[in-house]
């Protein structure tokens, strides 16, 4: 299981991939369509995800949860939840 800040670390190094930004530019409170991110992106971040947490990621989360801080920390929740 992933933590939130190894989640949010991981979330902020994908964007600023997918943007060609350091991670340092990518804030944790940002909503990610500040930054420009497309479906495209978003649906390859949500793919990404789910290789690394094992779980099911619905390709709206970037919308249902627009910051990294609350994409983690609903993730965080849905680990938690699968072990329970």
């Amino acid at each position: 299981m992933n933590t939130q800040l190894e989640l949010q670390n991981f979330i902020q190094q994908k964007v600023a991939e997918y943007l060609k930004k350091p991670a340092g530019e990518i804030e944790m409170a940002t909503p990610l369509s500040e930054y420009g991110i497309d479906s495209v992106s978003a649906v390859s971040l949500c793919a990404d995800l789910e290789d690394l947490i094992g779980i099911d990621v619905e390709p709206t989360l970037a919308w249902d949860y627009p910051t990294i801080e609350k994409m983690a920390e609903f993730l965080t929740e849905e680990q938690q939840s699968q072990v329970a």
